[in-house]
């Protein structure tokens, strides 16, 4: 009886497409050909997805170029997402490329998130992948659905370099750090034969504040303390980089340290400037 209900709901499924569709979502070449030349539709679909959609989830180069070759659509979405963000998550270079080339879409967002094949590449970690989709038009500044893009993702999990400056009282070294995301950590030595108080720490970014910390520590002479202070990085620090279609960005980043002397204020800031290509 289950196994008469499960071939029913079949062929309802076959009967309410054309009638030789099925025949093209099989992962045997001579099966789609028959059904192309049937009459079956490149563009039907079989429980949602699409032949095209199919052949590249199978790993199949043979249909698929068979399908582009008989006209199928390729920006139709299975299951929320194009051939062409299954190609690049699968990183099947040759498939993305002939995508591509049959004019998919690399800016498409998927249903899911939003995100473009170029993200999933980002996200990936796929160099070569990003390289290929760049050449043919994506673009690093397509947001998905929660306001990100391809080019605040790779800036977000790109490490600064830690930043080592003195006068001749204080001398301070940072830890590496991403913009956006975790804390930078900063140690000081007391170079002075004097007690200093360290009132404040601050930090900025292309000269806006992006985070600052009160203190309130003394250093004897001749000390260190390893990260007196970690300030917190926030995401809205990514938008105060600017990044040019050519992945270049120029960040300006250092610390303000409040101190004193006895009762005599002073302060230690100093920036530097770092170019950053990001793809």
């Amino acid at each position: 009886m289950v196994k008469l209900a499960f071939l029913i709901s079949t062929l309802f499924v076959f009967l309410n497409a054309n009638v030789y569709d099925y025949l093209l979502t099989s992962n045997v070449y001579s099966d789609v050909k028959r059904g192309i030349e049937l009459g079956a539709d490149v563009n039907g679909r079989v429980r949602g997805l699409t032949p095209l959609y199919v052949a590249v989830q199978n790993n199949n180069p043979e249909i698929l170029y068979l399908l582009l070759k008989r006209g199928a659509k390729v920006n139709a979405l299975s299951n929320g997402e194009s051939a062409l963000h299954k190609a690049v998550e699968l990183r099947k270079y040759p498939y993305v490329k002939a995508l591509l080339e049959a004019g998919a879409n690399p800016n498409l967002k998927d249903d899911i998130k939003g995100n473009t094949p170029l993200a999933y590449a980002v996200v990936d970690n796929d160099p070569n992948m990003v390289s290929l989709l760049l050449r043919y038009g994506a673009d690093m500044r397509v947001a998905n659905d929660e306001g990100v893009s391809p080019a605040q993702f790779i800036l977000a999990n790109t490490i600064l370099p830690p930043l080592e400056t003195q006068d001749s009282v204080l001398a301070l070294s940072s830890s590496a750090f991403r913009v956006g995301s975790g804390g930078v950590a900063v140690t000081l030595r007391n170079l002075s034969d004097y007690y200093v108080v360290v009132n404040y720490v601050s930090f900025y970014i292309n000269k806006t504040l992006v985070s600052d910390m009160p203190v309130n520590r003394v250093l004897p002479p001749d000390s260190t303390i390893d990260s007196i202070a970690i300030l917190p990085l926030p995401p809205k620090s990514l938008g105060l980089l600017k990044i040019g279609e050519d992945g270049i960005t120029n960040i300006e980043y250092g610390f303000d340290i409040e101190y004193s002397v006895g009762n005599k204020p002073n302060s230690l800031y100093n920036t530097t400037i770092k170019e950053l290509k990001l793809w």
